[in-house]
């Protein structure tokens, strides 16, 4: 624990120190909507050219832990409203400015030439020894398989083999790499990696609706120019570039 507070606090110090030497927009976002934000990044510095905006991805968890400990972030961009709840009930977003803008899909994917389940159920089946989420804990991807899983009665039986990541972006790289059998990610996932082979999609009944959020965060240290990205996010340009990376828009 102590180690991870010396981590956090470090972290903590360099964000700081970044964002003061930048001057720039700082937008701390769940890093499975890197590649999406990185495309609407370069739109709003061409829309706002006296302003420069910089992005902190990390797992929606770990930002909402950041955020409470003080870090100078202008906006939060959360993978899960669980996640805006907590900075919601402690004071550190402006209510007013939350808005949720997009939607996904939890997806089953395996490595090429791997074996394709075409339920869950048949995870319990001895091809599929390592089966890799995000903690539940910190990631919200984590937390939907896991609610998926317990549905559909496998969280216990399943146990000894599951590998759980610090983020979506771990989980990726873990089925890159051939290191599981069986991963638990976005569709949007497979389209930004698209050598992903998508073995099925998670019935969405078996989890809580997967809703990204966005929010001011309080004491912002640039709110106009947060205000300028929550604008940027909630528009039609962020709605294709959103879709073309695919996520899917929230219903009104």
């Amino acid at each position: 624990m102590m180690h991870r507070t010396l981590l956090l606090a470090t972290a903590l110090t360099l964000l700081g120190s970044c964002h003061q030497d930048r001057n720039a927009t700082l937008v701390a976002a769940a890093i499975s909507l890197r590649p999406a934000l990185l495309d609407l990044g370069e739109a709003y510095e061409e829309r706002n050219p006296r302003t420069e905006i910089q992005f902190h991805f990390a797992a929606s968890g770990v930002l909402v832990q950041q955020a409470a400990q003080g870090a100078p972030f202008d906006v939060v961009v959360l993978a899960g409203e669980e996640e805006m709840n907590r900075l919601a009930a402690t004071g550190d977003i402006e209510i007013a400015t939350r808005r949720v803008f997009a939607t996904n899909r939890l997806i089953l994917a395996v490595p090429r030439g791997g074996s394709r389940p075409t339920h869950l159920d048949e995870l319990r089946d001895a091809a599929y020894q390592r089966i890799a989420l995000g903690s539940p804990a910190s990631v919200p991807a984590g937390r939907y398989a896991a609610q998926a899983l317990r549905h559909s009665g496998l969280w216990d039986a399943l146990q000894a083999r599951l590998v759980f990541s610090m983020n979506a972006a771990q989980t990726v790289e873990y089925v890159q790499r051939d290191e599981v059998d069986a991963a638990f990610l976005y569709r949007s996932d497979a389209v930004d990696f698209p050598w992903l082979d998508v073995a099925l999609e998670v019935d969405p009944s078996l989890h809580s609706p997967i809703r990204y959020a966005a929010a001011l965060v309080s004491d912002a240290p640039h709110p106009a120019g947060g205000r300028r990205f929550l604008e940027l996010l909630q528009g039609s340009l962020a709605e294709v570039v959103l879709r073309n990376h695919g996520f899917a828009p929230a219903a009104p």
